[in-house]
């Protein structure tokens, strides 16, 4: 599947795929806030945004991943990243993360539903799961807003 060029806009939003142009945000907002709460191994939480973007990249030429930045359509600021992985099975998951100031909008939600309607379109699936620590309240209530939407299992992360 060739992924170049999407660009999913909502009411809001406008998700596009991940680049060099937010490392400083990513850095910021991602790397300090938000991945220490994350259950990651040693290479991982080593990771730079320059190497996480450069990942990124390269299993989205592969057709492994859809990783996407979330910025506000009006004044085109950064309120996360978004991405679905193992887009090439029946069972793709999605994780989202958004910066602390962006919290509490309906962004996450937002930006869920524009990848979703784009997925629903694009991409062969059986289940798509949704990553979330089961301490997470917020996360947690957000897929289950939806109508259509239903939690199958809790694997906490």
């Amino acid at each position: 599947m060739d992924i170049t060029g999407i660009k999913i806009k909502t009411e809001r939003l406008i998700l596009k795929l991940i680049s060099n142009d937010y490392i400083e945000e990513i850095d910021t907002e991602i790397i300090l806030n938000i991945t220490r709460y994350m259950k990651l191994n040693s290479d991982e939480k080593n990771e730079t945004s320059e190497q996480i973007i450069q990942k990124s990249l390269e299993e989205m030429k592969k057709g492994n991943i859809l990783q996407m930045v979330i910025v506000e359509k009006a004044s085109n600021e950064f309120i996360g990243l978004i991405g679905l992985y193992e887009i090439n099975t029946l069972e793709p998951f999605l994780e989202i993360w958004t910066k602390k100031e962006a919290r509490k909008n309906g962004y996450g939600l937002e930006a869920m539903n524009g990848l979703l309607e784009w997925v629903d379109k694009n991409i062969k699936f059986k289940n798509i799961y949704y990553s979330f620590r089961k301490k997470n309240i917020i996360k947690i209530k957000e897929p289950e807003k939806n109508i259509g939407y239903k939690i199958l299992g809790k694997n906490e992360i």
